[in-house]
């Protein structure tokens, strides 16, 4: 066909068939009748028209100046209207304002002004051609195409071909070739097509000729949509006329034409032309052979059509394409024979080459389509019928399979699947092992995983570290610690994987976080008998584990071993540094073991580790302040100590009931004589320990009530735990970890012993004076409802008073100047009078002994300050008059003890503990299993464990004589209750009730939690699955509401801006989230102040991969792609002013995409005297608007603040939310959902950040704290999500200027330690502020380094971060820091002006004059689940709410402060105080705040 010469006029009287059934529209058909008119439907006046007056000069002049500014302004419709005035005088602007105008109509895309474009280019093209330029003509061809717009495009060329106005083919023709391939059809191409060729001929105009994508696409015509064999011959013949070479498309469509026709003889001549042109590929040739086969249901000639591919590829075959493969697979199912498509995989197998990759084989492509389409069970049919007819089947028709089951998460039979697969000798590659395994961890079915990854280690395969750490981390993931550890015995040995102490470490960590010690006690010794060496990280996590379970001994042998290796060659691994020298120190404090401790200590000093000695030193005294010397047991005697309450029972020769020591029916008899054998000891025992003091026995405990609490004995009416003695007492006296504690409202004291028979009790204030010890005290008082009275024996006295002191008002008579005054004389005689600031044997003016105070209470108060006296002591007991150092001093108290019942009784009798419920504080009886009662005890000797099998209760009596006596009864659960299921369901209920009643009282309404789901079609469908659980969701869950579709307009769209501060003063950045990375669009912000020009700022790109995750489920399940992330930095801005800004981005066909216009107000400058609005808040996470659930999802209150935030935005000037920001946890979605909340708020004020536990803290990853708070975050999100304007992001660390407020931001998840970076840079950023400008200095951090009373802290006895304010506290007090405000712990607190524990002043709502110390404020409460604070009260806690909220801080000018806590509920200020100081009030001298001064002159 291309050996022909034809001539042109011969080649073109011939028409294609095409011609007379497609028409293309005419010059206006599609468009309105009056495109030209600026009214709708508005018919043009032919007689207006005819009297149109002529345009003068000047109005010329004029329209075309209205056009030109329009078009400068985007005016559109102002600019139509001037061309319309013009050309309806045809009269036309210049060329550039035509062109311009034309251009400015096509870039909007829009269908209205597309026809107002479309209309100008044909009346220019009619009336003066030469106005028009080519770029303008393709630019409007473009939108078009952007439009889809097929039937305008067609016939503007029509109408250029008419008027001859020619333009090179290149610049229009493949602009058609893409709208017709949009539109599906090529047929109105195909007639514009041929008038172009006559054009190119007939003109001899070179530039017209179709290129060689044209001409393909006039074929492509003729053979897929004419299926005219002519029309194709004649493109053909066209093509050869213009010189036009075809290619390997060429070819393939006529050999799809000539197959669906059956024209075997034109194939045979197609193959040989390829020959001729020289083209070996012949992929596209065999596919389209292929493709025409199917069409005309030609099944034979597929089959031989693939298996000459592959014989003519030495069997490599051609790779034929997925769409290929789904048409064979639907041309043979569709005639039914799937026993062909077998015979054709077997025959395909056995001529393909063993080189031939495994997914590019033919049978994999089959079986790949069959599942592509939907059709799982058709590829199964293939497989069986592949093995009826005894072929071998091979990896390409298993491998699609297997991934198959693997997307759908049928792990079970993809693992049955690969056993079939190595019992037909055939091996799946490392990569297909992986997928599968980490599948089987996603659907939690740990058996296939265990049985795939025998199976990987059984086919050799040399690459096992993939699968292994999947393995590793789903386990750690789903807290299967046994399975891990079962898992590394067996691969232990293996040498292509390299298990590491990490490994072990894991493992360890997991069993003690789990409360499993022995667990991990024994994967420890499995560990160091493999030869793995423990490091620090080992250690740490046992001590974690062991001082959880209180069993401080076994960190006492932990400590030997540690003490061995570290004093050998070397550490051997360990890294004996700050880190665990704290975590021994605090383990063997709480225990009692100071020899080890100093051990520790010296160990330190040894090697230059710094110790805060004076830190344990106080944990010492709050938990074994009583302990009397005789109760030390040196390590020789630690049996005695752990038997010494047998000996006291022995000694008198009584019975006792070990009630508490439940031994399991499975018990074996050795470990029962062992035990009595031990007994036996006892009378030898005796003799040891005859000459030791008499202590408190330690009594066993029952259930969650104690008999002792450390060495004090308690009984009713107190208790030892919640719900234990009368509640009238329990809000007083509780046992706080050994140490049992008597509250009121001025603080928390040790009961030192009670004497139940006087019914008295003896409390020690730490702070209280002494002969030994003297110190500033706090005041002391009995609450007014409280039920105890001060006892005749307390002698209080006030030292270190002032002399205007009220007490020494003569006419109130408080002092005993009698036998008192040889009271004062005695305790300044002490040495340690000096601790108050007074010489030894000092003058006796400044004590007061106060009258004996007997019966007093009912709130009876000792406010220091008022008396204006520094310390105050009590002495309850002279043991030596003259010797002071023998007095007994603390505050001895009586109690009421007439709340002992005949019920309470009754349960004692019966061996039970006089309780009461929790509910509604009624009686109860609580028995030595653990179950409480109404009455008493009898019939529950055993101890019910969960478990509802019977027990056995074994009774020991020993006396005199060591006899033993041993009873065994056995007890039936299901006799003594309703029955498993029966209890079960009375205690899911009540669960139920309690939770809903939670969360009605805690939460309340959502505000944004109403949305509506517009014409939703309900219907049942069995199929649906919800994994929740069926308490909540019933029984049988299922879908009853499916929404309307939901798309995206733009997915790329760029999305949820948000402000933040610069470095500098007069700097705003803005960042937001979208599709578009560096090689699709430029990213820019447009802004400028309200009614000027907009100016346009680069922004920097980032994103991050999943490689960039530490650890799960960031980088496994939660991973999801994050887009790209914009910033944009906007300078050198006016100070107050008030600008517009919207992000955009200029894609590379300079399109733009913009988003909605925002604004915001640019910052004061520092120092600025104005007002000044800062809201403050940490943890407020998000939440779903709906009301539904997700994932993590107890930030209830979120919704609550973002709503009040936006409600008052108009009196915020910037916000501070000071860590855990989403609590994504490594759900990178998360992150997405929190921007979209806060947008209203970010895109408006700047949205500042700290770093906290949930974004950052990830083990080995850098972060001070070893957890996995952050989900394998490791900070990546948040150092990317959002701007801080700090030196290293990395280092969350930084500090912020806001007019008259300098915020120095702490990153707690960094060590903030003295000698640290962060440390000189928190003391460099409150150094550096001139208060002289800026008055008002903050300091925020997330975790609290300050003061809480939350219980977890509490718990610690640290009542805020361990280590966190002792070396930060100098440096607040030092330069004067005014608040510091933390997030953490989710509820709101507020501390007096405080300095090393002691309150500086005790006003509580206005603060004037000097400062003297820092107040410091908890604000957790921005919506994560509240948390509880402890009942003990400190004195320095003036103000807790168990709510959400936020705190706001107002600066009026320089010197009035107001601050404000208000609830996320109501916006209503419930707490508040103000400061009113003066810059002179900042110079001035404070405590450890003093400037240095001289004597000189």
């Amino acid at each position: 066909m291309w050996r022909k010469a034809l001539s042109s006029s011969l080649l073109f009287h011939r028409p294609f068939s095409s011609s007379s059934t497609t028409e293309i529209p005419t010059l206006y058909s599609f468009l309105q009748p009056t495109v030209f008119a600026l009214k709708p439907n508005q018919q043009p006046n032919e007689t207006q028209d005819s009297q149109t007056k002529t345009l003068t000069q000047d109005q010329k002049t004029s329209l075309e100046t209205t056009l030109q500014q329009s078009l400068i302004t985007q005016n559109t419709d102002e600019a139509w209207k001037s061309f319309k005035a013009l050309t309806s005088n045809s009269i036309f602007p210049n060329k550039p304002l035509t062109n311009s105008l034309i251009t400015h109509l096509s870039s909007l895309k829009d269908t209205h002004n597309l026809k107002r474009a479309f209309a100008s280019v044909v009346f220019v093209i009619e009336k003066d051609p030469k106005l028009l330029s080519f770029e303008t003509v393709t630019t409007l061809l473009s939108s078009m195409n952007f439009a889809n717009t097929a039937a305008p495009a067609f016939a503007l060329i029509k109408c250029m071909f008419k008027n001859r106005y020619f333009i090179a083919f290149e610049l229009w023709g493949n602009i058609l070739v893409d709208i017709s391939r949009k539109n599906g059809s090529f047929v109105a191409f195909l007639r514009i097509f041929e008038e172009c060729c006559r054009i190119a001929i007939d003109e001899k105009l070179d530039y017209m000729k179709p290129d060689l994508a044209a001409c393909n696409a006039a074929l492509e015509c003729c053979c897929y949509e004419l299926r005219s064999v002519s029309d194709a011959e004649k493109v053909v013949e066209t093509m050869s006329v213009l010189g036009v070479r075809p290619d390997e498309s060429t070819f393939g469509f006529l050999s799809y034409l000539y197959a669906l026709e059956g024209l075997e003889e034109k194939i045979d001549e197609l193959e040989t032309l390829m020959v001729e042109f020289g083209f070996s590929n012949k992929k596209v040739f065999y596919s389209s052979l292929i493709g025409g086969y199917v069409k005309s249901d030609k099944i034979d000639l597929v089959s031989a059509t693939i298996l000459r591919s592959l014989r003519e590829g030495d069997g490599k075959g051609f790779d034929f394409s997925d769409q290929t493969y789904c048409e064979v697979v639907k041309g043979y199912l569709q005639n039914g024979v799937i026993k062909s498509l077998a015979s054709l995989i077997i025959e395909a197998q056995n001529l393909e080459s063993s080189l031939v990759e495994v997914d590019k084989s033919i049978g994999y492509g089959i079986i790949s389509a069959c599942i592509n389409l939907g059709l799982s069970d058709k590829a199964h049919s293939i497989l069986d019928e592949m093995n009826a007819q005894g072929g071998s089947v091979g990896l390409g028709v298993y491998v699609p399979i297997l991934k198959a089951y693997c997307k759908e998460h049928r792990t079970a039979e993809a693992t049955q699947l690969v056993m079939d697969i190595s019992n037909a000798g055939l091996q799946l590659d490392s990569g297909m092992y992986d997928a599968l395994i980490e599948a089987s961890m996603t659907s939690q079915d740990f058996q296939s995983a265990f049985t795939l990854f025998r199976d990987m280690r059984d086919a050799r395969i040399p690459d096992l570290k993939g699968s292994y750490l999947t393995i590793m981390t789903g386990l750690m993931e789903n807290q299967r610690p046994e399975l891990m550890a079962a898992f590394l015995d067996e691969v232990v040995e293996d040498p292509r994987i390299e298990v590491k102490t990490h490994d072990w470490n894991s493992i360890i960590h997991a069993f003690c976080k789990a409360g499993r010690l022995e667990d991990a006690r024994r994967t420890f010794r499995r560990m160091t008998f493999l030869q793995f060496e423990p490091n620090d990280q080992t250690y740490l996590s046992m001590i974690n584990g062991f001082v959880t379970a209180e069993q401080y001994f076994s960190v006492l042998m932990l400590w030997n071993e540690v003490k061995r290796k570290i004093s050998g060659n070397g550490q051997k691994g360990i890294t004996f540094d700050h880190t665990l020298v704290d975590a021994f120190l605090y383990a063997l404090v709480k225990g009692g073991f100071f020899d080890a401790v100093m051990q520790v200590v010296e160990k330190s000093q040894e090697m230059r580790i710094f110790v805060d000695k004076w830190r344990y030193k106080q944990a010492f005294m709050e938990k074994h302040k009583k302990l009397k010397a005789g109760m030390l047991f040196s390590q020789r005697n630690f049996l005695f100590q752990k038997l010494r309450w047998l000996r006291g029972v022995w000694k008198r020769g009584s019975s006792y009931s070990y009630s508490n020591l439940d031994i399991h029916k499975s018990c074996n008899q050795m470990g029962m004589r062992l035990f009595i054998s031990i007994l036996s000891l006892l009378p030898e025992l005796h003799e040891v320990t005859a000459a030791e003091p008499a202590a408190g026995r330690a009594i066993p405990t029952h259930g969650k009530c104690n008999l002792t609490c450390g060495t004090v004995p308690v009984m009713f009416p107190f208790g030892t735990g919640f719900g234990c003695g009368h509640p009238y007492f329990a809000r007083y006296v509780k046992c706080n970890d050994g140490v049992l504690q008597f509250s009121t409202g001025t603080g928390i004291y040790t009961v030192s012993s009670i004497d139940y028979p006087t019914s008295t009790i003896v409390a020690v204030d730490p702070f209280m004076s002494t002969c030994s010890s003297m110190q500033n005290s706090g005041s002391f008082s009995l609450d007014r409802a409280s039920p105890f009275t001060l006892t005749g024996d307390n002698i209080f006295v006030l030292l270190g008073c002032s002399t205007t002191s009220p007490v020494f008002d003569p006419s109130e008579d408080l002092c005993d100047t009698g036998s008192g005054s040889r009271v004062c004389s005695g305790l300044y005689s002490c040495k340690g009078v000096t601790g108050i600031g007074l010489p030894e044997n000092a003058p006796t003016s400044t004590c007061c002994v106060y009258d004996s105070l007997m019966g007093v209470g009912s709130g009876f108060s000792l406010d220091l300050p008022k008396l204006q006296c520094s310390s105050y002591t009590s002495i309850y007991e002279f043991g030596d008059e003259g010797d002071p150092m023998k007095w007994k001093f603390g505050i001895s108290l009586q109690y009421n003890d007439s709340y002992y019942s005949p019920a309470c009784k009754n349960c004692e009798t019966s061996g039970g503990l006089c309780g009461f419920s929790v509910l509604d504080q009624s009686f109860s009886c609580i028995c030595r299993d653990g179950v409480n009662t109404t009455t008493n005890c009898y019939g529950h000797g055993y101890s019910w464990s969960g478990a509802w099998e019977p027990k056995i209760q074994t009774k020991i009596i020993i006396g005199e004589d060591g006899m033993h006596e041993v009873n065994r009864r056995w007890l039936s659960v299901g006799e003594m209750f309703l029955g498993k299921k029966g209890l079960r369901l009375i205690l899911q209920t009540i669960l139920l009730v309690l939770a809903i009643l939670q969360e009605a009282s805690s939460h309340g309404v959502q505000p944004l939690s109403r949305i509506a789901v517009h014409k939703t079609t309900f219907a049942l469908d069995n199929r649906a699955f919800v994994k929740a659980s069926p308490t909540v969701l019933g029984l049988n869950p299922k879908l009853v509401a499916v929404s309307n579709t939901v798309s995206f307009a733009n997915p790329n769209a760029p999305l949820y801006p948000r402000l933040a501060q610069g470095k500098e003063w007069n700097e705003m950045t803005v960042t937001w989230t979208s599709g578009y990375g560096i090689d699709e669009a430029e990213a820019f912000v447009q802004w400028g102040s309200k009614g000027e020009d907009q100016r346009h700022s680069p922004a920097v790109t980032l994103s991050f991969e999943r490689n960039s995750m530490c650890g799960a489920p960031a980088r496994t399940v939660g991973w999801r792609d994050p887009g790209y992330i914009h910033t944009g930095f906007l300078k050198e801005l006016w100070l107050n002013r008030v600008y517009t800004y919207k992000v955009g981005h200029r894609l590379f066909n300079s399109t733009y995409v913009w988003s909605q216009e925002y604004q915001f107000k640019a910052s004061p400058f520092p120092g600025q005297n104005s007002l000044q609005r800062v809201v403050i808040f940490g943890d407020m996470g998000k939440d779903e608007a709906d009301g539904s659930n997700e994932y993590n999802n107890f930030q209830r209150g979120s919704l609550n603040t973002t709503k009040q935030l936006i409600k008052d935005l108009k009196n915020i000037d910037i916000v501070f939310h000071i860590g855990d920001i989403c609590y994504a946890n490594g759900y990178i979605s998360q992150w997405d959902q929190f921007t979209a909340q806060i947008e209203p708020i970010a895109s408006a004020v700047p949205y500042m950040l700290a770093s906290g536990n949930h974004e950052r803290d990830w083990p080995g990853s850098g972060s001070f704290y070893e957890n996995m708070d952050s989900g394998g975050e490791c900070g990546v999100l948040a150092e990317t999500m959002f701007y801080v304007p700090a030196e290293n992001r990395a280092k969350f660390w930084y500090s912020t200027d806001y007019g008259m407020f300098r915020f120095c931001i702490a990153d707690t998840e960094h060590d903030w330690r003295e000698g640290t970076e962060q440390y000189k840079f928190i003391e460099h950023c409150l150094a550096s502020v001139d208060r002289q400008k800026q008055p008002w200095l903050i300091f925020l951090a997330h975790r609290v380094l300050g003061y809480s009373s939350g219980i977890s802290y509490a718990t610690q006895g640290s009542f805020a971060e361990p280590m966190g304010r002792e070396s930060l506290q100098k440096l607040w007090q030092k330069y004067k820091v005014d608040i510091g405000i933390y997030g953490h712990v989710h509820n709101y607190e507020r501390t007096c002006p405080i300095y090393e524990n002691i309150c500086t002043d005790y006003e509580q709502r206005h603060y004037k004059g000097a400062f003297k110390g820092t107040i410091h404020v908890v604000a957790g409460g921005g919506g994560a689940s509240l948390s509880s604070f402890t009942t003990l009260r400190t004195n320095w806690s003036l103000y807790r709410d168990y709510d959400y909220g936020f705190v706001k801080l107002t600066a009026f000018n320089h010197s009035n402060l107001l601050f404000e806590y208000k609830k996320s509920s109501d916006g209503k200020v419930y707490d508040s105080f103000r400061i009113t100081r003066d810059y002179r009030d900042i110079l001035a001298c404070t405590v450890d705040s003093c400037p240095s001064t001289t004597l000189a002159s």
